[in-house]
């Protein structure tokens, strides 16, 4: 949900939002974790972690404090189109806010 000065993200595994302060937050990103240099490696020289790959396909939606903390937040497999909308209007609204999005 996006507010006039705020947002709010809400968890998966969670019952309640959490509100961000536009000022607040200095980056966001939205990536697959899996996609590095080193994932096919690990794939290669490790059966483990290959079943463990095919099995844990996510994407995750990460927000930057100004503090230097940040939050998590697990999303499904897929770029969602309507969460991709919403960041971009956050950007937007925010005015200091980079945002990172999967290519």
């Amino acid at each position: 949900m996006v507010y006039a000065d705020y947002f709010e993200v809400k968890a998966r595994d969670h019952w309640e939002f959490r509100t961000f302060k536009f000022s607040e937050v200095q980056k966001i990103c939205y990536y697959d974790p899996n996609n590095n240099w080193w994932t096919p490696i690990a794939m290669l020289f490790s059966r483990h972690y290959m079943s463990f790959y095919a099995q844990k396909k996510y994407y995750y939606l990460r927000i930057y404090k100004n503090t230097g903390g940040y939050w998590n937040y697990i999303t499904p497999e897929f770029v969602s189109l309507d969460l991709i909308s919403a960041l971009r209007a956050i950007e937007k609204r925010s005015g200091n806010i980079t945002l990172s999005l999967p290519q």
